[in-house]
């Protein structure tokens, strides 16, 4: 499965290389940039402050595209750069390892308990894990490629962050649409994470002897965790001491998964299993075959949502290329490709045995399936709930900037953020209260936010670029080119396809097909 995701990224993904004399081998000038304060405990704290900043190289050369291991100049010649080229620059970043790690860090995430549930939406049926590992594989590719993509603009436009390459290709008026869109899937991204808290939390303190019960009721958890213990961490000067944390959500996610596995190839939830009458009726395994449950349904839309939350990190892909060690287009690739192959593999893994063990019963969280008295599953939660808590406040400073910012508030006083965050964090556990299913915020911001930060917003400057590019002389319309934008005019319709009918199909399996 690994390798067929692989083969499949490396057919979308443009393998590309540039010679010293190209001007998109250009460093990025000008001041560095922000980013949502979710990237930054991914990445070690040298990369983000000690990157050289190299003198911008010739840039009278016209370059046709960043694609084939080539360039190609206005003036028709096919340059192949020689083997090992690299960006020139020699900054000191991240290594292709590290900033290997770091992405997977920035992908992977309690998200992906999300995706069995999404399996359940449309079938019952174990075969149903055919199509999902497909559409998986092929999401994680589509999603792969858009990244470099938005890596690759950047350079074109010379700009360092997603958003000024949409202002420099599409225009001024409509640039406030990409920090809109990423704050609120961060908004989404809070109101999801502190679901799985009081999921965690309520089920944890539930089933400890001696504590309050009335403190342990799910809406109670939501209101002193988040005034105790999220208000104090979000309101730090400085998040450096929840650094050691980040690491903590991965290794938890691992665990988790190693978990799910054991409890499908041991039987505990399968009838006669160890748990299976601990659990409620709803909760247990509901796996039909034949034609009582079929393959396929338009539910089916939920899961592709879910996957477009699952593999977002795009807002970041600008970082992750000017923070790349002697930083090359095919350097990056490289990182995407093992980045997203391992975590395609991961979500098909855990989807899969969540999936196999409950079928269509998967829960939006999929831990809110196992007996509270599973020992195994309870250091789940405490896991997936600890690193949660920690890295809350990493997500949240995204959205209280990301707000200000479009309120126009670019140097906010003390008193104006802790106001903000007061707000948005009474709204977003206002939100919890009521929305108890994990899986229908990731599918439904999936579906109207990911869709546009993931596909619709990349291929849509990619085009713009290309044209401008074009209509300056500073391109030449080869084939690739026309093939590339014709792909990307796809990519953009395929977008908004999925944002329409996904958002539709997840408001009606959450509120009027249960």
């Amino acid at each position: 499965m690994k390798a067929t995701a692989a083969a499949t990224a490396m057919l979308l993904l443009p393998q590309a290389a540039l010679s010293h004399s190209s001007p998109l081998y250009t460093p990025f000038p000008g001041p560095r940039p922000h980013f949502p304060a979710t990237f930054l405990a991914t990445v070690p704290s040298h990369t983000l402050s000690n990157t050289k900043r190299p003198p911008i190289l010739n840039q009278r050369r016209r370059v046709a595209v960043i694609r084939g291991g080539a360039a190609v100049t206005a003036e028709g010649s096919f340059q192949v750069p020689p083997a090992g080229t690299e960006s020139g620059d020699g900054n000191k970043g991240s290594s292709v390892s590290t900033a290997t790690f770091n992405l997977i860090k920035n992908i992977l995430g309690a998200g992906v308990l999300s995706l069995p549930s999404g399996v359940g939406a449309f079938s019952s049926n174990p075969m149903a894990l055919v199509p999902a590992v497909a559409l998986t594989m092929g999401m994680g590719s589509l999603s792969a490629y858009c990244f470099t993509l938005i890596a690759r603009v950047c350079a074109l436009n010379k700009v360092e962050t997603y958003g000024e390459a949409w202002e420099k290709s599409v225009g001024k008026k409509t640039a406030w649409m990409v920090p809109a869109a990423c704050t609120f899937k961060t908004f989404c991204a809070c109101t999801a994470f502190s679901i799985i808290i009081a999921d965690s939390f309520s089920s944890l303190f539930g089933a400890t002897p001696g504590f309050p019960a009335l403190l342990a009721q799910r809406t109670n958890v939501i209101v002193w965790m988040t005034s105790l213990v999220l208000l104090p961490l979000c309101m730090l000067k400085s998040f450096a001491p929840l650094a050691p944390f980040s690491l903590l959500g991965i290794l938890g996610t691992v665990f988790t998964g190693a978990v799910i596995a054991l409890r499908l190839l041991d039987g505990s939830y399968a009838p006669g299993g160890q748990f299976h009458e601990a659990i409620a009726a709803s909760l247990r395994p509901s796996l039909l075959s034949g034609s009582s449950s079929p393959l396929l349904s338009p539910m089916v839309f939920v899961l592709v949502s879910m996957l477009s939350t699952s593999f977002i990190a795009h807002y970041n892909a600008p970082k992750f290329y000017t923070e790349l060690e002697n930083r090359s287009i095919p350097k990056l690739n490289k990182v995407v490709k093992n980045s997203f192959n391992f975590c395609t593999a991961a979500f098909a893994f855990i989807m899969g045995c969540g999936y196999l063990t409950f079928g269509g019963a998967s829960q939006g969280l999929i831990l809110n399936n196992y007996a509270e008295q599973d020992v195994l599953a309870k250091m789940c939660r405490l896991a997936i709930g600890a690193s949660i808590v920690f890295g809350y406040p990493l997500t949240f400073v995204g959205i209280r900037d990301g707000v200000l910012s479009l309120l126009g508030r670019k140097a906010p006083s003390a008193r104006t953020q802790t106001v903000t965050t007061l707000v948005l964090l009474a709204v977003v556990s206002t939100l919890a209260v009521f929305l108890r299913d994990v899986g229908f915020v990731v599918s439904l911001g999936g579906a109207l936010l990911g869709s546009c930060i993931i596909y619709i917003f990349p291929a849509i400057i990619f085009i713009k670029t290309m044209a401008q590019k074009v209509a300056k002389g500073e391109v030449v319309e080869t084939p690739a080119v026309k093939r590339e934008v014709l792909l990307n005019k796809g990519i953009t319709a395929l977008g908004v396809l999925l944002a329409i009918i996904g958002a539709t199909v997840s408001v009606l399996k959450a509120f009027f097909l249960k």
